[in-house]
Formats: structure tokens, C-alpha cells, sequence
């Protein structure tokens, strides 16, 4: 069920506004490592957005509202998400049609939650200055009807990219250059069904 922490915090350290700390053009350790535990937390985000945006006890305007702050999470909104439980047959779809799916899915609701969030190797610099890396975690998505029977519960391994990069941001009437952590394409590794 749905405990109300819809949006992940450390308890002790707020690092929701962590982007808005650094500008800095290359990062050290420290911070490069609260940028990875913040690369965890938009995982465990998305799986909270499921459950926004899929519970059809929800104001519809709040998903919708929920379907836009989730997209914030991710790269671009080409980013592709294979997950054969939402989208059928298709080997991924992107973005806007994934959570359009949700929205509309037949299923009444459906909790997300992600286990075993492991960043795979750590941030590492590419060529073009960003920051890279791959996370790879188990979802779980509950399936509910309308009665609040839960149909099936569903676990999947995933991988999906990391890419943390400077990218420009208004505060106010000012506009800095600021390090941005976002996910992209999520890939199914395999399911297993309850």
C-alpha cells in the first residue's frame, strides 16, 4: 500500500534540492557519491509514481499532474521502458505512452516498489563530461481490482541508465549551470510471477 512517502528522503539529510547544491564543472568524491544515493532515491521515486499515476481512487488532475513530475525524473522524454506487464507485446515503448498506459490500465491499481537498488560500478565521466552509470534493481508491482483484491504480484529485474550532467536552471531571475541527476531507458533483465 501506498504509506503516503510518495517521494523519498533520507531521514536526517534532505537531498531532494541536491542539484541545486553544485555547479561545480567536475565533481569530487563525496559529492559524486550523493549523486549516486541520489540516483537510487529517483529509482525508488518512479516506483512511487506507479502507484500515483495508476490508482484509479486518485483524482484524475493529480495523476495527470503526477505523469508530468514523474517524466521530470528521466533524461528526455524519448526514453524507452520495457515492461511487458504494462505494455503488452511491445519490446518498450517511450515515456509519454508508458505512463499513458498506467493511466489507463485495467487494473484498478497497481503498487510499485523497488528492492536491491545497486548502482552498478559507479559514476564514471564520459567523453563528453557527463556522468554515466547503470542501476540495476528489482521491481515489484502489486495488482489490484476495483475490489481491492490483489490479482497478482509481479517481480522484475531492471536495469536502467544513469546520466548525471550540467544542465541549465532558472532560480528566481537568475539562471545557473547546476549538475542534474536523471534516469533514461529501463530495460526488463526477467520476471518472475506470483
Amino acid at each position: 500500500m501506498l504509506t503516503g512517502n510518495v517521494f523519498s528522503q533520507d531521514i536526517g539529510v534532505n537531498r531532494a534540492d541536491l542539484e541545486n547544491d553544485f555547479s561545480e564543472i567536475k565533481l569530487n568524491t563525496d559529492k559524486l557519491d550523493a549523486f549516486e544515493f541520489r540516483a537510487k532515491q529517483k529509482v525508488i521515486d518512479f516506483c512511487n509514481y506507479i502507484s500515483l499515476i495508476s490508482n484509479k481512487d486518485y483524482d484524475k488532475k493529480l495523476r495527470l499532474h503526477s505523469k508530468e513530475t514523474a517524466i521530470e525524473l528521466f533524461d528526455t522524454e524519448n526514453c524507452a521502458i520495457s515492461d511487458h506487464l504494462i505494455i503488452g507485446g511491445e519490446s518498450s515503448v517511450n515515456l509519454n505512452t508508458y505512463f499513458d498506459l498506467l493511466l489507463n490500465s485495467d487494473y484498478h491499481k497497481i503498487i510499485g516498489e523497488a528492492e536491491g537498488i545497486v548502482l552498478m560500478e559507479g559514476l564514471r565521466i564520459n567523453a563528453s563530461g557527463d556522468y554515466v552509470g547503470l542501476i540495476k534493481y528489482k521491481q515489484v508491482l502489486h495488482l489490484f481490482d476495483e475490489k481491492g483484491k490483489l490479482l497478482q504480484t509481479d517481480r522484475t529485474e531492471k536495469m536502467v541508465n544513469v546520466v548525471l550532467s550540467r544542465k541549465k536552471k532558472n532560480f528566481g531571475q537568475s539562471e545557473k549551470t547546476i549538475w542534474i541527476v536523471s534516469l533514461c531507458d529501463i530495460i526488463s533483465v526477467d520476471t518472475i510471477l506470483d
